[in-house]
């Protein structure tokens, strides 16, 4: 099998919907592919990003952030391989003793040794990357909660709910640190959809005030509405879930007054809220707690079969 039929074979299974059996092919396949790659009876195979996205979506999809978290540090440390790689072959060139001022510069020429990779067809970090490592720490957090909850073990103490938030916290901690200096290392942009999921997962483990600051901190404020024409400078900006969330993490708190405001805010960037995410508030502020977990029945039905083969 060629690279092209190990990443037919990767894709054809991971984009099977309700099929972890399949998923975990998907990265059984991958493996092989690895350790052929490491032969030198097979020098032709060779991995790519094509291939490494499969993975990743197939480790997103059963919530194996560990695995994902390997994958993405594996695709950076080749990345900055390449780009050292580059630079060694333009001071061989002729351009060798750069001096302090070209020293300072070359973070600022970095996104153009990325785009040339690009070009090249070499590995280096992608959105769908970092999006799958998002939704693979997510879905961990999640499904240790269900297996908590599947267990007939006593309730726990108010000091082992603590403890096992903290847990659960870990996966989520992990991929905040990583999306902190994305721009950085590899001149992606913060989206809204990175940091909705985490923010929506902190406030699920109580973690309010940290789901606030990870919203405000890491997203600016929209200046045009969603039907509106794109303003360049909203690409970091929040979006109705971000704008939401606040609203959410504010009723959860009682803090009426930041809610207020965050709905202004809502409301000023031309984006309204939907009765779904009315119902939500006024259940929050009945119950004075998060609001249940009803979810879809599709995605309860994914968690349990995901579980049961793990």
């Amino acid at each position: 099998m060629n690279n092209q039929g190990f990443r037919n074979s990767i894709w054809r299974n991971v984009r099977k919907r309700n099929k972890p059996s399949l998923w975990k092919l998907a990265l059984r396949t991958y493996d092989r592919m690895a350790l052929l790659e490491g032969d030198p009876n097979f020098p032709q195979i060779q991995r790519s990003n094509i291939h490494h996205e499969g993975a990743m979506q197939a480790c997103a999809k059963l919530g194996l952030w560990q695995r994902a978290l390997e994958i993405y540090h594996y695709v950076y440390q080749q990345e900055m391989s390449e780009i050292e790689r580059n630079n060694g072959n333009e001071n061989r060139n002729g351009n060798g003793n750069i001096n302090r001022q070209q020293q300072l510069t070359q973070t600022q020429t970095k996104k153009h040794k990325t785009n040339e990779m690009t070009k090249k067809g070499s590995v280096y970090v992608t959105d769908d990357m970092v999006h799958s490592l998002v939704r693979a720490t997510v879905r961990a957090s999640r499904l240790r909660s269900r297996q908590k909850k599947k267990s007939h073990d006593p309730p726990l103490s108010p000091e082992q709910e603590e403890r096992e938030a903290a847990l659960r916290r870990i996966p989520l901690d992990t991929a905040l640190e990583i999306l902190s200096t994305l721009p950085e290392d590899h001149n992606i942009p913060l989206v809204a959809y990175y940091f909705n999921p985490l923010a929506a997962a902190y406030q699920s483990l109580g973690y309010t005030k940290i789901s606030k600051e990870i919203l405000e901190t890491m997203l600016s404020n929209r200046t045009a509405g969603e039907d509106e024409t794109l303003n360049v400078h909203d690409l970091c900006a929040k979006d109705k879930g971000s704008y939401s969330l606040l609203v959410q993490a504010s009723v959860v708190t009682g803090d009426w007054g930041a809610a207020v405001d965050s709905l202004n805010e809502m409301t000023t960037a031309g984006i309204y809220p939907n009765p779904r995410h009315c119902n939500i508030w006024s259940e929050i502020s009945e119950r004075h707690t998060r609001p249940r977990a009803v979810g879809s029945w599709k995605k309860k039905r994914d968690d349990y079969w995901t579980e049961s083969i793990q």
